[in-house]
């Protein structure tokens, strides 16, 4: 399916590995404490470091540059096996328990590159990305695991997190073939930008954020879900509240900024997701679909790969026309209609693509992005989570009130496709000199021993001294020998070379 994939945050200089500029913002790390345990399978951690310490790059606050020195990252970890087991004990955290599975190596692999995809997929010619920047990816052996995790607690000042570190550590110990390597748990570690001032947006809708503020997290959320699938056609299929980071937008309110959303969105987590663009060659969970979607998804949606599709080429323009004031009225009623026509069908495979995922996978009825719909009033559900549940989009034939919801978010998916400003910086061109010049994390999704380090040799580096040809010491003379040595020989008399 895949094979090398570049992207992500950019070195600020080249390094033989991005892991090395990693280890170093470790052994400077201001501070390191635990994020969140309720991941089934990870366990995140937070980063911060002095910004003259950073080497890594992300966008600055205009979107236009990669050119903003990172002050905290991501640290994700994961224990890997051959086959998903069962961890035991649970992890206690902050006085919850928490069950906890492995993952597997090439789960977790793809989970990376898959998002280093989706970012650099974004980023070009608009500076408006989905997800945060990967910066590295990482596995490491028992007896490396552990350098790491002891480095780790050597810098956390937080006892929460010592006590997780710990528990990765006995696990790590505990597994019936440790010490041999080989067949043990593998510790992987997937490093990313932490966005700082993101909240999950579950908490958004019940914080400290205005109505509309927390209407466009939700309209800008459902945005996003359309450009993942018509740029890369992915699905994320566990695009709960807590795997959905919203934050409010500085630059909404300034003076020739047309942004219609007042709040930024990024999804995580790229466990559990659908390539349906994939799926149509060997049909597995569009099969589940009605022949009207399938003909839909076969004939107009995905006939060229998905960054060329005529349907959003299509959608922008209709868009363009829509808001154009030379526009007659009844061309401007025809084209919005058509528009939230085409975004309602968008939004229907979404959803079934999602629950058709959990359905197969986990033998339940569920939508996991429900919960963004539902906030706006785009989707009602019965009986959620059983065999019976019905799921209903609601009614926009000569509804106003529910046509604007859908405009609305076109108008914020057109802003995110098509800024208004300079992104020379992230074009096409620009990424690509980057990529030549080994600045971006590369995931090897063929050779995963690539990403498997060493971190012996961070901690003992080579004694240059090795390498000098040291000059042949002078003999010492006999009578002196006891006098500055120490006896080894216990006083008795041995058999000396005569020199």
């Amino acid at each position: 399916m895949k094979y090398l994939q570049n992207g992500g945050l950019l070195l600020t200089k080249k390094f033989p590995s991005t892991f090395y500029a990693i280890y170093d913002m470790i052994e400077k790390a201001k501070e390191i404490k635990p994020l969140y345990m309720s991941s089934l399978k990870g366990f995140v951690f937070v980063l911060n470091i002095n910004e003259n310490d950073s080497l890594f790059y992300t966008l600055n606050e205009e979107k236009t540059k990669l050119d903003k020195k990172v002050d905290s990252l991501i640290l994700k970890f994961a224990l890997t096996s051959k086959d998903v087991e069962n961890i035991e004990p649970a992890l206690n955290f902050q006085g919850y328990d928490h069950e906890k599975q492995t993952d597997r190596e090439e789960d977790v692999i793809d989970e990376v590159y898959i998002q280093q995809k989706i970012y650099l997929e974004s980023i070009k010619n608009t500076g408006n990305p989905i997800v945060p920047g990967i910066a590295d990816f990482s596995y490491f052996s028992t007896e490396n695991a552990f350098i790491i995790l002891d480095k780790l607690v050597e810098r956390s000042k937080n006892d929460e997190s010592k006590k997780v570190l710990q528990y990765l550590k006995l696990r790590l110990t505990e597994h019936p073939n440790y010490p041999k390597d080989s067949d043990g748990y593998k510790l992987s570690m997937i490093s990313m930008e932490n966005a700082s001032s993101y909240v999950q947006i579950i908490d958004a809708f019940t914080g400290e954020f205005t109505l509309d503020e927390r209407k466009h997290a939700a309209m800008t959320t459902i945005a996003q879900m359309i450009r993942l699938f018509l740029q890369t056609g992915i699905v994320h299929c566990d695009a709960h509240g807590g795997n959905i980071l919203t934050a409010r937008n500085e630059t909404y309110k300034l003076a020739g900024n047309n942004n219609p959303s007042s709040m930024h969105v990024k999804i995580i987590d790229f466990g559990r997701f659908i390539n349906v663009y994939d799926d149509l060659a060997f049909p597995v969970y569009t099969k589940q679909f009605a022949p009207p979607i399938i003909y839909f998804l076969s004939n107009m949606l995905f006939q060229k790969p998905p960054r060329e599709s005529l349907v959003f080429d299509t959608l922008l323009k209709d868009y363009e026309i829509y808001i154009d004031n030379n526009t007659k009225d009844e061309m401007k009623k025809e084209k919005g209609e058509k528009m939230v026509n085409k975004l309602k069908t968008l939004l229907l495979i979404i959803l079934n693509v999602d629950r058709s995922y959990n359905k197969k996978n986990f033998g339940v009825e569920l939508i996991q992005s429900s919960t963004i719909f539902k906030y706006l009033k785009i989707i009602h559900i019965v009986n959620e989570g059983l065999e019976d549940m019905k799921m209903q989009i609601y009614d926009t034939k000569d509804n106003e009130f529910q046509q604007k919801k859908y405009l609305d978010i076109i108008e914020i998916l057109y802003y995110l496709m098509k800024p208004k400003k300079n992104v020379d910086n992230v074009g096409k061109k620009s990424i690509d000199h980057f990529i030549n010049e080994q600045r971006f994390a590369t995931i090897h999704d063929e050779k995963p021993d690539i990403h498997n380090r060493n971190v012996k040799s961070h901690i003992t580096p080579p004694d240059d001294n090795l390498l000098i040809v040291q000059p042949s010491k002078r003999p010492m003379l006999s009578k002196l020998k006891g006098v500055f040595t120490r006896k080894r020989n216990g006083g008795k008399k041995r058999n000396t070379r005569k020199i």
